[in-house]
């Protein structure tokens, strides 16, 4: 059974093909930050060989995943941008509706605002063929 409804049919293709649980460690940890479905959600993908995600080393995701697939926006996005800047991020992937809170400075990463899951594997997919298609030599 997949978790995705109609609206992300191209996500739900590439929904891992076995039931997988996933543990935020330290267990002590409290896991009070919803930001991490999307990196987790994309994660799997990748782990099953669904999506590739090693032309994005510089990128960051953030989003709470409803069950449809849908982004819901999250709290705190600014200073979570700042501090990916600080990091080195050149693009961070948002929920769109936090897309009204990315003031950066010039010289901060790309923000990419997405309305569900599906918007992030299109926008990586793309993002993978446009670097692979850079990759290439001229024959002749």
């Amino acid at each position: 059974m997949t978790v995705f409804s109609p609206p992300c049919t191209t996500a739900a293709s590439l929904h891992p093909p076995r039931a997988v649980s996933v543990a935020l460690l330290p267990a002590s940890f409290p896991e009070r930050d919803t930001g991490l479905d999307l990196p987790i959600a994309l994660a799997l993908l990748a782990v099953h060989k669904s999506l590739n995600l090693t032309d994005l080393t510089t990128t960051a995701f953030i989003g709470e995943l409803r069950l449809h697939g849908a982004l819901r926006p999250i709290h705190g996005v600014a200073a979570r941008l700042t501090a990916l800047a600080t990091a080195g991020c050149t693009t961070v992937v948002i929920p769109a509706d936090n897309a009204n809170e990315t003031s950066l400075p010039p010289g901060g990463p790309t923000i990419v605002p997405a309305r569900d899951l599906n918007d992030v594997v299109q926008w990586i997919t793309t993002t993978n063929r446009a670097h692979d298609s850079s990759k290439r030599t001229p024959h002749g």
